[in-house]
């Protein structure tokens, strides 16, 4: 071996103890020329540190919610040959949810994200930004592995072969989620920057939010049924006063509900995704979903019941008023001299939704009338109706 190539050797083992020193070691021991104060982020180029085949840049934009790092080679030394990073605070077990927008501004560029104490990983991940400044959006929840008081981004030419020679390098490439990417992470010396890793880019990330949010509802916690043209989500309660939020196919279709069970009505038929979330001081958890098959099979259900609100007495007439639903096709009300209903009770449909007020002529003068209301859904030819509101009565004049 000639001493170009030991001193080559040489240059290489430093940059692997600088780089797990940069991973491992606390903050407040950290010295670096671009590193910023509070909570803004820290940037390390490596190639600025005499490492050739590291990343060379600087750090152009830099606020507590987004930083650019302005790369002017993006290296051939994996992901970490540069890379931008800042102290968090994460426990073990709890619920946690990132986002933030993220762009190249050149090149195709993969960027690997990892929240840690050291080698001890809460949870990371891979990005592929297209170029070109195409934003992609990060919307992620994951539940601790371990503590961790740094987040970083990796963002040094990625050959996809680091690893034995990074100490995280088999990790990282184990999270690589190749299905969604198309590739395997062998092949990121050819798709990484298009496989040239003297490329320049702008690595941008905005709108960074790192923040704990509540526990999702475990999965043996959710039941969905199909009834006819409807899917009955039910969920066991998880915490006293917590609200629910409720998603058919990804489409949020309930938010800060205070029960434990949702009717989801006109469903098409086939495979649908129903789902729901914990939500708790404006945080909502990671959804909890269950696969369902409507087939119009099964009796609907409907508990779309009614309030009623006031009764008012007329001359041999009374006034009704209840609180309209617009998740309903009408209302039935139904009248009688006897309070249980049974003898001589009539009935009045309503066919519009919106409608709130009904009177009802023609009755006897002077008589104690007891009314009450339902909802009714109705679904191929059918009126499906909901339990009676709590009665009212008034004394015709």
């Amino acid at each position: 071996m000639n001493g170009g190539e030991k001193m080559k050797n040489i240059k290489k083992l430093l940059f692997c103890i600088i780089i797990i020193s940069l991973l491992v070691i606390p903050k407040s021991q950290m010295k670096n020329v671009n590193a910023a104060d509070g909570e803004h982020w820290t940037s390390y180029f490596s190639a600025d540190e005499d490492w050739w085949e590291g990343a060379s840049g600087s750090m152009t934009v830099n606020t507590p919610t987004s930083f650019t790092a302005a790369m002017s080679v993006v290296g051939w030394g994996g992901c970490w040959g540069g890379l931008v990073y800042k102290s968090v605070n994460i426990k073990k077990d709890y619920t946690y949810n990132i986002s933030f927008d993220i762009q190249s501004s050149k090149v195709l560029k993969f960027v690997y994200v990892k929240i840690a104490d050291g080698e001890n990983v809460a949870d990371s991940f891979w990005v592929k930004c297209p170029g070109w400044n195409q934003t992609v959006r990060v919307d992620r929840y994951f539940t601790a592995k371990s503590d961790a008081n740094r987040i970083t981004f990796g963002i040094g030419g990625e050959p996809g072969d680091r690893a034995g020679m990074d100490a995280d390098g088999e990790y990282r490439y184990e999270v690589f989620d190749s299905q969604n990417f198309g590739i395997k992470h062998q092949q990121l010396a050819e798709y990484d920057c298009f496989g040239d890793f003297s490329s320049l880019t702008d690595i941008t990330v905005s709108n960074f939010k790192l923040q704990q949010a509540p526990k999702p509802i475990p999965k043996d916690d959710v039941k969905a049924t199909a009834f006819g043209n409807q899917v009955a989500l039910e969920w066991k309660d998880q915490v006293k006063g917590q609200k629910y939020n409720v998603y058919l196919d990804g489409q949020k279709i309930a938010s800060s509900l205070s029960g434990k069970s949702y009717i989801i009505n006109n469903v098409p038929y086939g495979l649908h995704k129903v789902s729901v979330s914990t939500v708790s001081n404006g945080k909502e958890s990671s959804r909890t979903t269950i696969i369902v098959k409507v087939n119009g099979k099964g009796k609907i259900i409907n508990t779309k019941t009614i309030k009623l609100k006031k009764l008012k007495a007329k001359k041999r007439a009374l006034v009704i008023k209840w609180k309209r639903r617009k998740d309903v096709t009408g209302y039935q009300i139904q009248y009688s001299l006897k309070k249980n209903f049974k003898k001589k009770a009539k009935k009045i449909k309503i066919v519009k939704a919106t409608t709130s007020k009904k009177t009802i002529k023609g009755l006897k003068s002077k008589k104690k009338y007891y009314v009450r209301i339902r909802s009714f859904i109705n679904s191929y030819g059918k009126s499906y109706y909901s339990k009676w509101s709590k009665k009212k009565a008034k004394k015709t004049k």
